[in-house]
Parts: C-alpha cells; structure tokens; sequence
C-alpha cells in the first residue's frame, strides 16, 4: 500500500490535486470529453475562457480534459510524491476515502447472504479444475461459472480459487517491500500481499462479469498494533445487494515464521456489523452500515472473531477492547446455544498463561483474578462440548492499576 506518512505535508494541496486527477480519470474514461459547446442540462463551458490559454495566433484554445488530465498527473506524482508502477494504487486509495464518498455510494446492507456456509469445504469446480484451465484469468474465471450458476455459490469459488491458490508472501511483507501486485502477476507467481489478492478475485469476477470493488483501509488482528494497519479486501454486489469478503484473511495467518496455509469461510459474504469489528475501509461509505463507525469506535470495540457471532454469542460486557480494572476482569456473554466457554489470561507479552473462572447460567460469567498490576490479555475459546475441540474466538485487554 502507499506509505502516506512519506508525502509532503502540503495536506490540502495535495488532496486539491488528488481530486483534480481523479475527476478527470473518471472523465476521460467516461469518454466525456469537454471543450467549448454544449453540456449535461444545456450549460456551456470553455476552459480555454476560463483559463485564457492563447495559440501563437492570438486564438483561444479549446483545452480537452485529458490536456488538463496528463499535466493534473504529473503535477499529482511530483506534489503526492507516486511511483507511476503505484498509479492504479493510487486511484484505487482515492476513489474509497472519505473525499469521494459522494461517488457511486453502495447502500448499507443487512442481508447475511451465505455467510459462515456449513460447506467449510472448498468449491468443487475449485477442487477439480482440470490443469490447462489454469493457463489465465480469464479461462479459470469462465470455467468456474460454467460449473456454477448459483450467483452465492459462483461467488464463493471465485473466493475459494483466491484463498486456495495464492500464498501470502510474508517474506515481502515483513520486509516492507513488494514487488507487483497486479492480478497477472499474482495469478501468475501464485504470491501476494492483501492488495495482490484483492486484484486478482475483482480481475476473476470482471471477467465474468460480476460488479466487485476493491476495497482499501485499515485492519486489525489480534497481533497487530492498536491503531491498525494497512490492508486490502472485496466488495460484491449479488442480485442487487452489496457484499463484503476477504480472500487473504481466508486463505491462512502470518507470524514471523512464514505462512501458513489454513483455508477458512470466515470472511466470506461477512455481514456487515461483523467485519467492521476488523476491517475500517477510507470511505466510510464501504462500512455497508447505517450508521458508520468513526476510526475511536472502531479501535474500542472488542476484538471478537466471526465465529463468536455464528455461534450466536453476544457479548454483553465489556463493550470496550481496553478496560482499566482494580485486579478483577469480569465479562458477561449471552449464550443462547449453550456453548462451552474457556478464558485464560497471561502478561502482555509473555507467553504463561492462567485459566478463568466460568460459570453458565442464564449467560455465561467470567472472571478472570490478575496477581499483580500490569497489562494481561484474556482470551476466549468456545466449543460444542465441554470436553470438545475449543476454538479462539476473541481477545480483551485488561489494565491492572493500584488506582
């Protein structure tokens, strides 16, 4: 992603520009070209008057938008401080922050679609896709709708292609530096960062004529700083309605050690109100809410994972990620399903950990007793059966003062 902290300070300058460029990208590639003559609604418009660009004759000229476009970008790369391979970066991160909102706004959705499918398997025209159909973007892409015409289920092996066949490059990523991330490039190398799978599922989807948006903000996991970190993801729009998914958060986790593949559903088709406790797009209105999360909400909600939700858990308290205590956790879930719930806690930063008391009555209590003041992370992990598998499913982060 474009390091933004790296521009020239020059903030409205900048965005002036910016705008200026963008305007005139979607302009030219509207094909509306504007010279002197008649406009939308019988307004007339000359940017040779409003300029006063003159010939060598002494005649006005009549100044095209792309004229205007080629010198808005240049000037834009030379003040916003853009490599030409980062352009289509660029506009990408333009067109979904909070400037542009007014630019093809999705409505908000509360629709859940297939969200968390019982088939947490891959897609079979995935599973068996014959090797010479891998030969491009598009014949993959016309392959997979051939073998599908449910509109969810088209959509889901498009994703499950995505999250299958591309690697995260983690080495690129710990390094700070990427090579390209353009889909032939992904789907060629089979390697990529978050942007690298982004491109690649709306290049699928293009082919085939699907609507998908590539969505650009901010992410946060359980290992990452407070204040989030860059990241990349989809939107969809199936029989009229908007969508949200993440092919890289789908496909397996990162630490230092490298990846590690581990195909899941989590993030596919995720309603809403769920993925917004994780993902913070730049345009506001790609939050798909009615009422959209400013970035001091969405950094104070509780880390919980999509499975917590389908589960049918509902967190009643705390309501915050970060809670100041006096040597006692407690925390309260609704828990309709009667699940088997488990807590631990240990010292941020260390790896010990100490086991909570649970106790399940009409919801589920916990609480959780630190030894000594300090920073303890408490984690939940949920289960079908008391002697089941437990899967994590959500983190707090519990302050221990004196005072």
């Amino acid at each position: 992603m474009i390091d933004f902290n790296k521009m020239v300070p020059l903030f409205l300058v900048r965005k002036a520009f910016a705008f200026l460029f963008y305007l005139l990208f979607k302009l030219n590639k509207q094909k509306l070209i504007l010279t002197s003559g008649k406009l939308k609604g019988g307004a007339r418009f000359s940017l040779g008057k409003m300029f006063g660009v003159f010939n060598k004759r002494g005649r006005r000229l009549k100044l095209r938008f792309s004229h205007i476009f080629i010198l808005t970008f240049f000037l834009t790369i030379v003040f916003c401080e853009i490599d030409y391979a980062n352009v289509d970066e660029f506009l990408i991160e333009y067109q979904n922050s909070p400037l542009f909102t007014w630019i093809e706004k999705p409505a908000p959705s509360s629709k859940t679609g297939y969200w968390y499918l019982q088939n947490k398997n891959l897609h079979p025209a995935v599973v068996n896709m014959p090797p010479e159909v891998e030969v491009s973007i598009e014949s993959v892409a016309k392959y997979i709708a051939a073998q599908e015409s449910d509109p969810y289920l088209r959509i889901k092996a498009l994703h499950d292609y995505v999250a299958d066949r591309v690697a995260y490059d983690a080495e690129s990523y710990f390094a700070g530096k990427y090579p390209p991330q353009d889909a032939e490039t992904v789907f060629q190398t089979h390697k990529g960062v978050c942007y690298g799978y982004a491109r690649l599922f709306m290049a699928l989807g293009q082919a085939i004529g699907e609507d998908i948006a590539v969505i650009v903000g901010k992410s946060r996991t359980q290992v990452s700083d407070w204040d989030g970190q860059s990241h990349a993801w989809n939107a969809v729009k199936i029989q009229g309605t908007w969508y949200l998914l993440d092919a890289t958060w789908d496909s397996g986790y990162v630490d230092r050690s490298g990846f590690t593949k581990r195909y899941r559903t989590d993030y596919l088709l995720t309603p809403p109100q769920i993925l917004a406790i994780s993902h913070l797009p730049f345009n506001r209105d790609w939050q798909l809410l009615t009422n959209p999360l400013s970035q001091e909400d969405f950094l104070d909600q509780p880390m919980m994972q999509p499975r917590f939700f389908a589960e049918g858990l509902k967190l009643l308290k705390p309501t915050s990620s970060q809670i100041d205590v006096l040597g006692m956790a407690t925390i309260e879930i609704d828990n309709p399903n009667h699940r088997s719930i488990a807590a631990s806690f240990s010292r941020k930063g260390e790896s010990d950990s100490s086991i909570c008391q649970v106790e399940h009555s009409i919801s589920t209590n916990i609480w959780c007793e630190f030894p000594d003041p300090g920073t303890y992370e408490v984690d939940l992990f949920t289960s079908a059966k008391y002697r089941g598998a437990y899967h994590y499913v959500g983190r707090f982060e519990f302050n221990y003062s004196l005072t």
